[in-house]
């Protein structure tokens, strides 16, 4: 596995119509946006339990390169309500023919994705049982057993932690799990409750650089 490249180097890997479109992509999330990744670290001392944001822009082979001197790093406001979640809008693109990376698109990458398992739910936004009775759960693991990017995400205990393992890495994303989770939530008593479903997705990760 490579060592980080120096800047010298990115102006090689990632072109500045890629850069450009960093910002660009980064600017129409709305949300507070931090200039450094130690600002981030700093703000995300305080953060409420991981969230994970519904996903479907995800495709087998996508390249994310999350170096923090292409990234920008916000924390976003997700859905209609109030819950947020870290994102870090980043280049991404493609492996050619000969497994290097080319990068050609900005990629807003929400770093709980890495970790991310979906509560199995019926179209009421209840939990499935399976067939012990326990909540039925779908995640990288499932496409992908034994999938060593989601079993280090899931040791992380704050989303610090996560933020430092999730920068300074290109990730290969592989197969991908799908299944319908929870949605349509209302306030009952200060609680966010699901009402139905949607389906969702959680990728398989692979480190291929960093």
């Amino acid at each position: 596995m490579g060592k980080r490249t120096n800047e010298q180097d990115l102006q090689k890997v990632v072109d500045d119509n890629v850069l450009n479109a960093v910002s660009a992509a980064s600017d129409e999330l709305k949300g507070k946006s931090y200039g450094t990744l130690a600002e981030a670290i700093q703000a995300a001392g305080d953060e409420d339990p991981f969230f994970n944001p519904s996903l479907s822009q995800y495709r087998e082979g996508l390249v994310i390169n999350t170096d923090e001197n292409l990234c920008k790093i916000k924390k976003v406001n997700v859905g209609r309500g109030t819950r947020t979640a870290w994102c870090i809008t980043a280049p991404a693109g493609h492996l050619d023919e000969n497994g290097k990376p080319v990068y050609d698109k900005a990629f807003n990458f929400y770093p709980s994705t890495l970790r991310k398992q979906i509560q199995v739910s019926d179209e009421n936004g209840d939990p499935v049982l399976d067939e012990n009775r326990n909540p039925k759960t779908c995640d990288a693991t499932t496409v992908d057993p034994g999938n060593e990017v989601f079993a280090e995400a899931r040791k992380l205990k704050d989303s610090v932690e996560l933020l430092n393992y999730a920068v300074n890495k290109i990730f290969l994303v592989g197969k991908i799990a799908r299944d319908f989770g929870p949605s349509n939530y209302v306030d009952k008593n200060g609680t966010n409750v699901p009402t139905g479903h949607k389906m969702t997705s959680a990728p398989s990760f692979k480190v291929i650089g960093e």
